[in-house]
């Protein structure tokens, strides 16, 4: 397996070989994994001197990283969020523009590079062994995927790569990455607009159930007036029958009473034709 390589810190080794892929998003980097969980972020800042931050996936820094302007790309990282605990210096080759150097903080005259970068790979200096590799990378250099050995401290991988992407991601390709992201804010932002003429648009519909609900409450209301009407009706006809009834009931009361009245006076007017009768038949006697 080989002498474990420490330099940020030793919890970012593995006895396995591990690929990470870093995507080059907004202000920085997104480190994840082949299952797509974040394991690093970096954070940039425009300055004079530029700074990078490479944060865990908790959002600890862990490195921070300055650019120097000098003839030849210098990159100086430093322990956590401050430029004092010097870690490791990045710097382009002499011998070849796609060449860097890596020299660690205690490697003072820096005669010989304790790492060297040809392109995207990463070697020991003092030997040919690969320590780690991009196996695949985007055609904008936006996003590449990388193959760190075992026992490498991945996180100063990461960092390094970061540090050589950035500086060879063309100035054409950073510029059709700020239309991309501008193209990305509108349709972001039409999104948001028929989102909202959405919420109107059910708003309005919820508005228009409300209304036909209160129509049909209406129109309950309404049949249950004329159907209190129509029971009133029905009941003053009742009356008006009960009425005729009595009056019915009255007219024949009367018409019994006249008869009888007649009878009492055919029994009277009988009773005096018999007196009479018998008052002739006296007086020839």
């Amino acid at each position: 397996m080989g002498t474990p390589i420490t330099i940020i810190d030793s919890k970012f080794h593995l006895p396995n070989p591990i690929d990470l892929i870093s995507t080059t998003i907004e202000n920085g980097f997104l480190v994840t994994d082949v299952n797509n969980s974040i394991v690093f972020k970096v954070e940039e800042k425009l300055s004079f001197h530029n700074k990078r931050t490479l944060f865990d996936s908790a959002g600890n820094p862990l490195v921070t990283v300055e650019e120097k302007m000098t003839m030849h790309d210098r990159h100086l990282v430093y322990k956590g969020a401050h430029t004092s605990d010097l870690v490791f210096v990045v710097c382009q080759s002499s011998n070849s523009t796609t060449e860097y150097d890596v020299f660690l903080a205690n490697n003072k005259k820096q005669n010989r590079p304790d790492f060297v970068a040809k392109g995207l790979t990463v070697y020991k200096a003092d030997s040919n062994n690969i320590i780690a590799k991009v196996t695949h990378q985007t055609q904008n250099k936006r996003k590449f995927r990388v193959t760190i050995s075992p026992n490498i401290d991945y996180a100063f991988i990461i960092t390094l790569l970061t540090i050589v992407n950035g500086i060879n991601i063309p100035k054409e390709v950073v510029e059709s990455n700020e239309v991309e992201e501008e193209l990305l804010l509108q349709v972001v932002e039409e999104l948001e607009l028929v989102e909202g003429l959405e919420e109107v648009i059910l708003v309005h519909e919820e508005g228009q159930e409300e209304g036909q609900q209160e129509e049909v409450l209406v129109e309950e209301v309404l049949l249950v007036h004329e159907e209190g009407q129509e029971e009133e009706q029905q009941e003053e006809v009742l009356v008006q029958e009960d009425a005729n009834e009595e009056q019915q009931e009255e007219v024949l009361v009367q018409e019994d009473a006249n008869e009888e009245q007649m009878e009492v006076e055919d029994v009277g007017e009988e009773h005096g034709n018999l007196f009479t009768m018998i008052a002739e038949l006296l007086g020839n006697l």
